[in-house]
């Protein structure tokens, strides 16, 4: 298979291909997709296998989304899930079709999925190591406070020592 490495396009959290950039790994062109789309169009749920983006939609997708096609005389765009890219591997159904979509499911679709996945375990990972260090804190914190009882215990013990007798001084001088 030739290189073909898209730029990512997501829609709703999903990767999703343009119908140029479809036409472009399938190894057709755009034209052949829209009629197959067309002459298929009770296969193709929107939201699940497409998006059309049109007027304003279109325009704030294009403000948002960094990739090369987005030419200014183009009034709807098809964006093509997973799912809209197998339906369409099967209606073209050639060996060059389905060795794309073999590829572009591992190499593009599932591509944020495991990333996403990467992160979550490295957060996971992250909230664990703080979850020790926040444990040894506690740990240290529950000693100090064993010691400050302690030596707070030992002063008070001390009645008839110097220290007693100095503070008993010093209340009787400097607070009645």
């Amino acid at each position: 298979m030739e290189k073909f490495n898209p730029t990512p396009i997501e829609k709703n959290e999903q990767r999703v291909l343009t119908t140029a950039q479809l036409a472009e790994a399938y190894g057709t062109d755009s034209r052949r997709i829209s009629e197959n789309f067309n002459r298929n169009r009770e296969h193709f749920i929107e939201g699940k296998h497409f998006y059309c983006l049109t007027g304003k939609a279109l325009k704030e997708f294009r403000a948002n989304t960094q990739f090369a096609y987005s030419p200014k005389n183009i009034h709807t765009l098809y964006l093509w899930t997973e799912k809209g890219a197998l339906l369409h591997a099967k209606s073209l159904n050639t060996e060059k079709a389905w060795e794309v979509y073999d590829f572009l499911v591992d190499n593009y679709f599932r591509t944020r999925k495991m990333i996403t996945s990467n992160n979550d375990a490295l957060i996971i990972e992250k909230l664990e190591l703080l979850e020790q260090k926040i444990n040894s804190l506690d740990n240290k914190v529950n000693i100090l406070e064993n010691k400050s009882d302690n030596i707070i215990k030992t002063l008070f013990d001390m009645s008839s020592s110097v220290f007693a007798k100095g503070l008993e001084f010093i209340y009787n001088n400097f607070f009645k």
